[in-house]
């Protein structure tokens, strides 16, 4: 009878001993966890803080601040003009640098659609040559239009590849989104055929009062900011 009792008494001891220890473990690992989502989060705030904290590129066309896409307008073109220059400021006011890319889209030529392509095209007059830019230091330059047997006028776009971070809005460190449009009246063939072309888009723009645009294409420039130096993530 003795050992009988005894023995349930040592059952009972481990029943409770076994139900503290479930319980102190089911804490334990309560504990971990929260500590581990804790640690997570503060490192996930930190690396998303970092991103949306460490550049801050804007764009401005005389003087004003402009959104991606730009709608670009070439107007009053006609052989033997004065080049015509648009000028994109680019400014950077945080503080590490990002990389400029553009696609550009929607191109129309004295009210024609043209399309942007690799290589001729047979069914359609309707197209334009796409070519390499070249890269020298921070400048890119594309020739968006330079086909001397097609077209007498010229469309270039040179930007800055990389958006260099200024806080302390020092012009001299501005990047720039320069399109410039040429047209040197030299070859008579074309000029007659383009020029002629001109004045009839020009007519009815003013007729329908329609934009002048002569040259419009559509660009939307895309910012990537850059990680800071040393910075792996979390």
């Amino acid at each position: 009878m003795n050992i009988l009792r005894i023995n349930r008494k040592r059952k009972k001891r481990n029943k409770k001993l076994n139900l503290a220890n479930r319980l102190l473990l089911i804490i334990i690992l309560l504990m971990m966890t929260t500590l581990a989502w804790f640690t997570f989060s503060r490192m996930l705030d930190a690396y998303v803080n970092l991103h949306i904290n460490s550049w801050n590129v804007e764009f401005f066309l005389d003087g004003e601040k402009k959104e991606t896409p730009l709608d670009i307008s070439l107007e009053g073109l006609y052989p033997g003009m004065e080049d015509k220059e648009i000028n994109i400021l680019i400014k950077n006011s945080g503080e590490t640098g990002a990389d400029i890319n553009y696609t550009i889209t929607d191109i129309t030529m004295f009210g024609h659609t043209y399309e942007l392509v690799d290589e001729p095209l047979t069914d359609s007059e309707y197209y334009i040559l796409n070519s390499e830019p070249t890269v020298e230091g921070n400048i890119s330059t594309y020739n968006l239009i330079n086909e001397e047997e097609r077209f007498p006028f010229k469309i270039q776009i040179e930007n800055s590849i990389e958006a260099i971070p200024n806080p302390e809005e020092d012009e001299t460190k501005d990047g720039h989104f320069i399109i410039k449009a040429t047209w040197d009246g030299t070859n008579d063939e074309l000029d007659r055929k383009w020029g002629h072309d001109a004045a009839d888009f020009y007519e009815k723009a003013e007729r329908d009062g329609i934009d002048p645009g002569a040259i419009k294409f559509n660009i939307q420039i895309n910012v990537v900011g850059k990680a800071r130096e040393g910075y792996e993530g979390p």
